[in-house]
């Protein structure tokens, strides 16, 4: 894949194709939705995949890039990634267990 197209180009595709479907979702989060529950939810998965689709894209264009600088950077972008994975589930946790609101909006 970086051997077809510049590094340049495979970060901002993989940036635009993974904001591009939460600034719909975020769009779509002030409509009055009533209406039409099921197709708002089938719209919904769509999004969902086109996000995860992107996000696969993203990560491997990261780890492009640092195979580029250097391959000692891969630890540390591993790592890096791990821990923050590690931060925002003690968040989560810490927000569900002392919670100063109701349950479902700890989510958010």
């Amino acid at each position: 894949l970086s051997k077809k197209f510049c590094a340049r180009k495979i970060v901002l595709v993989a940036t635009v194709t993974f904001s591009a479907p939460l600034i719909v979702v975020t769009a779509l989060a002030k409509m009055n939705t009533d209406s039409w529950p099921e197709e708002f939810f089938i719209l919904l998965l769509a999004v969902y995949s086109i996000n995860a689709v992107s996000h696969g894209l993203i990560t491997s264009s990261h780890s492009i890039l640092c195979t580029m600088i250097d391959a000692r950077i891969m630890k540390t972008y591993y790592v890096g990634k791990g821990l923050a994975g590690l931060a925002g589930s003690a968040v989560a946790l810490s927000t569900l267990a002392f919670p100063t609101v109701d349950v479902v909006s700890a989510a958010f």
